[in-house]
């Protein structure tokens, strides 16, 4: 592959197919950390101190041209509480665990 797509004003989640290289779908989102649920269905997003939750079937496809475009979508929940910016991310059946720069980590119920 031709290396990374250009990135969308404010940044963006991409959303690519691994065998294949294909394009599926972007958010409009800042991401530090980024995990997938174990349905594949929800997007865990490290945005800022925030912790925000998107379907992936809110991807939208993404306008390539010269600046990329990507759909609006909201996510589908946010959890505040960290002072920092959040480093890492873990999700499991139930519970989502993200950690800061604050040096905090914070057990999430998954939404």
């Amino acid at each position: 592959m031709g290396g990374a797509p250009p990135s969308p004003r404010g940044g963006g989640i991409y959303l690519f197919e691994l065998a294949t290289g294909k394009h599926l779908g972007c958010v409009p989102a800042h991401a530090n950390a980024v995990a997938f649920d174990r349905t594949g269905t929800r997007v865990v997003a490290g945005a800022g101190s925030d912790v925000e939750i998107y379907r992936t079937s809110a991807f939208g496809k993404a306008t390539w041209t010269q600046q990329v475009s990507c759909p609006d979508a909201k996510p589908i929940a946010t959890l505040s509480g960290h002072a920092g910016k959040i480093t890492s991310l873990a999700v499991g059946a139930t519970q989502i665990v993200s950690a800061s720069d604050d040096g905090t980590a914070m057990i999430w119920r998954l939404p």
